[in-house]
């Protein structure tokens, strides 16, 4: 009966892992749900391990101790994930836990009343039972490999509460040797002994269960299972005699998963000092008549500027470039923020990377202009049919909208090409909202140019030095606090009375330039208090150096969920190491956008800073120092070209 049972289990997870191999499709599994069911069928393996003789209305043949046999499993499970990792299920099914135990004996019977003889007859003693129970099973389900095949695979361990519906027994005895022996009543060779119900069956049963299942994700929130549990129970199958159950039940289905509402992009970090809280209630005081209130003073004032003045040759990458234009949700026109006209393009070397974005119509126009051979693909996309339910019809109004944009600032038709399709080439992760706002988009791919100038050597001027503020103030309530906010630094600062505050300042200028503003700002409540000062570039000392690195930082972005560097990225590692020195450190900060899971992102920031250190090495075969880590202040995530610009590594140089 082991063998059987072993064999029986070996044989299904075979062919259930056969069959689920061929149904898997090639999609991300993704546990982010609230509420999952999942309706099974499949077989139950039973064995009996028992020591009586007999039961209330059975017959005393022998000693039973084995058996066992094979039946029908249903189940419907709700399940509800308590921990990325773990969920909490609810199953109630069906179980047929029917089997037979046989008990062969040999006894000596007479020939015959007259000639005295005995011989030994064989028989075996069989004992049905049919047994159909309702079984209650939560349990816990823990991902062990979450990329097992095509999804995770899962340590199921739970209770088991049975409670039995139906249930009868049939007892025969069946003559196996010799072969010419009949029961002479009824002239056969098997008789009948007992039969009916089980009388002293136990109304309730509990036991422990343990298993596997894995799922394969076949379409979105929707999974094919396959699971196999063993099931160990504590109590007697009947009240009145030693008769334990186990039992190994099969089970293939489906599962469908409702998804949890994406969380919402992390918040950009704290400045290193809080900003006021200008919403706090005050106090209320019952003020007497004849109490004068004092007014509240602050002051402050730059007394004290500090520093020299560097020129010379610097290098810098340009902005980092999103090439793609975001639509809102079912619409085709141009949205808002994008300028489409002819103007001078602002500074490619500083500002915003987010803000800039707004250029990128006459940004990448530019481009085309200044190389003859240059040509376009506008690639329309959208985030599927069930957001959007236009389909291909409105990514093609898309295309013909960047299209035109590009007419209209010059470009000739000819360098030109339109395509479309439901989804983008590299689509970002559906199971967000912010995913299907990034698809919905079109993709300029720029041929015969590089898309941007990465680095560059420019003359510049640079003001490196140090700002001495003395901040006062009195009559300011306990529980207000008063801050400084220069505009030449990044961090706000929160004061004392009576103290002076050295700031750093590092700050871009013209070469031509002769005077410097150094702006101020005290908070305190709802006051604001602006100071400023100029500096005479005159008054102080000028160093000329022959390259300057620190204000090198370039953004190589990568599509979503990859890690491999595209032509674009290579080709301005290839120009950073002919420009720079040798022995210069590089360090590279890896980077991703706040979509996914915590695992997956920390995995991939760290993969992308080591593809680009594994190509720089290559290139320059270890002549330069390079440094790994990981990039803590990020574009902001509220956007589609900031979550864009974060799938990214970011490069500095010193």
């Amino acid at each position: 009966m082991i063998n059987k049972f072993i064999k029986l289990s070996l044989f299904f997870l075979i062919g259930i892992f056969s069959f689920s191999t061929m149904l898997s499709q090639d999609l991300p599994y993704s546990p982010r749900e609230i509420f999952a069911f999942s309706p099974r069928a499949g077989i139950i393996s039973n064995y009996y391990k028992a020591n009586f003789s007999n039961f209330q209305g059975a017959v005393d043949c022998g000693l039973f101790q084995k058996g066992g046999g094979t039946g029908a499993a249903i189940t419907l499970g709700f399940e509800m994930t308590i921990f990325e990792k773990t969920s909490l299920c609810l199953g109630f099914g069906y179980a047929d836990k029917g089997g037979k135990f046989t008990l062969e004996s040999t006894v000596p019977v007479r020939d015959d009343i007259n000639s005295g003889g005995v011989t030994n007859v064989t028989t075996d003693n069989y004992l049905n039972v049919t047994l159909k129970y309702v079984e209650i099973s939560p349990e816990l389900r823990i991902d062990v490999i979450p990329d097992f095949i095509n999804g995770p695979l899962r340590f199921i361990t739970g209770l088991n509460f049975s409670f039995p519906f139906s249930n009868s027994f049939t007892q025969k005895e069946n003559i196996i040797s010799p072969s010419n022996a009949v029961y002479k009543i009824s002239t056969t060779r098997e008789r009948d002994i007992a039969a009916g119900n089980i009388a002293t069956l136990n109304s309730f049963n509990y036991g422990i269960s343990f298993g596997l299942d894995n799922l394969l994700k076949i379409g979105e929130h929707l999974y094919f299972t396959q699971e196999v549990l063993y099931t160990y129970n504590f109590s007697n199958v009947i009240t009145d005699a030693n008769w334990k159950l186990y039992s190994m039940k099969y089970e293939i289905g489906v599962r469908y998963a409702l998804p949890m509402k994406p969380k919402p992009p992390k918040p950009p970090p704290m400045p290193e000092f809080p900003i006021m809280d200008t919403t706090t209630i005050p106090e209320i005081a019952i003020i007497k008549k004849d109490t004068v209130i004092p007014q509240p003073l602050i002051n402050v004032n730059i007394s004290e500027i500090k520093g020299r003045i560097y020129t010379g040759n610097e290098l810098l990458a340009t902005l980092p470039l999103v090439n793609a234009v975001f639509f809102k949700r079912g619409t085709s026109s141009i949205p808002e923020k994008y300028i489409s006209d002819k103007l001078e393009l602002p500074s490619l070397f500083y500002g915003d990377g987010v803000d800039i974005h707004r250029y990128i119509l006459p940004r990448i126009a530019q481009i085309l202009k200044n190389n003859d051979k240059a040509k376009m693909i506008l690639k329309g996309a959208t985030s599927g049919k069930e957001n959007e339910s236009n389909g291909l019809d409105l990514a093609k109004d898309r295309t013909e909208a960047v299209y035109n944009a590009f007419v209209h600032l010059g470009i000739p038709k000819e360098k030109l090409k339109k395509d479309e399709s439901i989804f983008p080439e590299y689509i970002s992760n559906q199971d967000y909202d912010e995913g299907k706002n990034e698809n919905q988009r079109v993709d300029i791919i720029v041929q015969n140019a590089p898309l941007q100038e990465y680095v560059s050597f420019q003359k510049f001027a640079e003001f490196n030095g140090k700002v001495k503020i003395d901040v006062n103030f009195k009559n300011i309530p306990k529980n207000q606090k008063v801050y400084l906010k220069p505009a030449f630094y990044d961090t706000t600062i929160t004061c004392q009375s009576g103290k002076s505050y050295i700031v750093p300042v590092k700050k871009h200028i013209e070469e031509d330039t002769k005077e410097i503003e150094f702006s101020v700002l005290l908070l305190s409540g709802k006051d604001t208090l602006p100071t400023q000062k100029t500096a005479y570039t005159k008054d102080y000392s000028k160093e000329l150096i022959d390259l300057n690195l620190s204000n090198f930082e370039a953004v190589l972005r990568f599509d979503y969920d990859r890690s491999n560097l595209s032509n674009d990225n290579k080709g301005l590692l290839k120009q950073l190491c002919e420009l720079v020195p040798e022995g210069t450190t590089f360090i590279i900060y890896g980077s991703t956008d706040a979509l996914g899971t915590e695992k997956r992102n920390v995995e991939l920031q760290s993969q992308r800073a080591k593809v680009t250190e594994q190509f720089i090495h290559s290139l320059s075969k270890k002549k330069f120092n390079i440094i790994t880590d990981i990039k803590t202040k990020k574009f902001p995530e509220q956007t589609e070209e900031g979550r864009f610009l974060n799938r990214s590594i970011t490069i500095r140089l010193k």
